[in-house]
């Protein structure tokens, strides 16, 4: 669901990048995504909140 969210593949999330400098635009937008992935993974306090925004995530994927 992240990464429909932000318009990348699953495993490119998960998958390193060593800073930004010299890196072209579609690698600099991709490691973007995953901090603010990241950033939103790490802001729930719990599994319990994970889940409920999880499910809000797929809630909004069927509107589209």
């Amino acid at each position: 669901m992240m990464a429909r969210a932000f318009s990348v593949p699953v495993d490119a999330l998960f998958e390193g990048v060593d800073g930004r400098n010299g890196l072209d635009e579609a690698t600099k937008t991709l490691q973007l995504a995953r901090n603010k992935c990241h950033t939103v993974v790490d802001r729930a306090s719990s599994v319990t909140v994970l889940t409920s925004m999880a499910k809000v995530l797929r809630a909004l994927q069927d509107t589209d």
